[in-house]
This record gives structure tokens, C-alpha cells and sequence, in this order.
């Protein structure tokens, strides 16, 4: 499961990526992003993905990253702190990273909340 929360306060959009999660679940949060005009154009992403069990092979996760690709160009920065202490998951968003073709686009990896904040607030 994959729940969205834009704060208007700290101009955060929280995602919380919770149990199984499947390519649609995954599909479904980045339209969200993509489709919600709202959002900044500096958008600052903290998710939340420490109780998220996934089993994605490369090919399904390189059709996530193409479906991130597709969404976040209208944005002119995109910052995204996910706190995972998953080692599979973190092996995956390292290699989002790399395979990332987006110039305002950049991902990191945290294990705490405090340390991602302070992170995407540096902009």
C-alpha cells in the first residue's frame, strides 16, 4: 500500500509505502505526483518505506523508473529522502541513482526522519 500527503505547512509531500507493494501500487503514487497540479514545482519528496516489503525484478523497476521519468519533468527540481532500512530496497534505490536519467531529479537514502528533513530543507 502506497499513501500520499502533501503538507502545505512544510511543503513536504509524505509517502508512506507500507506491506506488499506491486507495481500498481507503485504506478498509482507516482500518477499521483505527475497528476496533481498543485503540487510546487520544487517538489520535495519524503517516503517513508521502512515497512514496505516489495518484490520487484529489474524490469518492473526500470518500467518504475521510466513512469518517474515520464511525470517529474514538469517539475523543476525534485528531491526525494526515502528512509529504508531494507537491504533489498536500499539496492534498489541505489541503483535508481544511477539509472536515473533526470537532471533535477535526486534520491538518497536515510534511516531516520530527522536526517531526511534536514536534507530536503537545504532548498
Amino acid at each position: 500500500m502506497v499513501k500520499n500527503y502533501f503538507n502545505r505547512n512544510e511543503n513536504i509531500l509524505y509517502v508512506t509505502v507500507s506491506m506488499n507493494v506491486d507495481i500498481n501500487d507503485m504506478f498509482k503514487a507516482i500518477d499521483f505526483w505527475g497528476n496533481d497540479n498543485s503540487l510546487p514545482r520544487k517538489l520535495r519528496i519524503l517516503e517513508d518505506s521502512r515497512n514496505a516489503i516489495t518484490d520487484f525484478t529489474r524490469t518492473k523497476f526500470e518500467q518504475i523508473l521510466e513512469r518517474i521519468e515520464n511525470h517529474l519533468t514538469k517539475f523543476d527540481e525534485v528531491r526525494h529522502a526515502v528512509i529504508n532500512t531494507n537491504p533489498k530496497n536500499t539496492a534498489f534505490i541505489l541503483l535508481a541513482e544511477k539509472l536515473m536519467k533526470l537532471k533535477n531529479y535526486s534520491i538518497v537514502i536515510f534511516v531516520t526522519e530527522t536526517a531526511a528533513k534536514k536534507w530536503l530543507n537545504q532548498f
